[in-house]
């Protein structure tokens, strides 16, 4: 059962992944993908099964899906909404990658569930890797966003709970470039009085 369940997801993840394609679709068709991705959804939520891998891989890739359908816009981000936060608090590490690698997409369809998402990977998140993806992110918005961006860095710098993987010296690498960019582009003082810590 859980193999077949992800196929499926699977399937719905490369089929939503070009967004042209999706874009392009009547809004009926748009509406059977999102339905069936609810579906997934609550079905997956039910099974129980021995071979929690792939469970794992179905919910990963229903992850991915789910973050590819909320670019349609504000109404499909509100619907998806407690998948979208339930996938950033899964305890599968991928699927939680899945989230954090297409925040961005989000930017225009709900920045509130954006920053929401944001102020939990700053508390919660503890792997390095993720959070590298995170920083990254947060270099990109950073032209737009400066201040909050900045509150955000120095919480991510004030945390004792990363874990020590390989993915820690590019997560101090990122948040090094945008403590930089945050002092040389935006003037903010935090990011200068980080930097005369280091």
């Amino acid at each position: 059962v859980a193999h077949g369940w992800e196929k499926v997801a699977w399937a719905m993840e490369q089929t939503t992944m070009d967004w042209a394609v999706v874009d392009r679709l009547p809004a009926f068709q748009r509406t059977e993908i999102e339905d069936l991705l609810k579906s997934i959804s609550s079905t997956l939520a039910s099974l129980s099964t021995p071979d929690d891998g792939m469970l794992k891989r179905a919910r990963e890739s229903l992850a991915g899906a789910t973050m590819n359908i909320v670019r349609s816009g504000p109404e499909v981000a509100a619907r998806f909404a407690d998948e979208v936060r339930a996938f950033a608090d899964d305890e599968s590490s991928e699927v939680r990658d899945k989230i954090v690698r297409r925040i961005g997409y989000l930017w225009n369809a709900d920045k509130a569930l954006l920053w929401d998402l944001a102020e939990g990977f700053v508390e919660r998140e503890t792997n390095a890797n993720i959070l590298a993806q995170f920083v990254s992110f947060l270099i990109r918005a950073s032209n737009d966003e400066p201040e909050r961006i900045g509150v955000l860095t120095k919480k991510i710098i004030q945390r004792n709970n990363i874990e020590k993987s390989e993915g820690r010296d590019l997560l101090y690498e990122g948040i090094g470039t945008l403590t930089f960019h945050l002092w040389t582009r935006h003037g903010q003082p935090l990011a200068r009085d980080t930097i005369d810590l280091w």
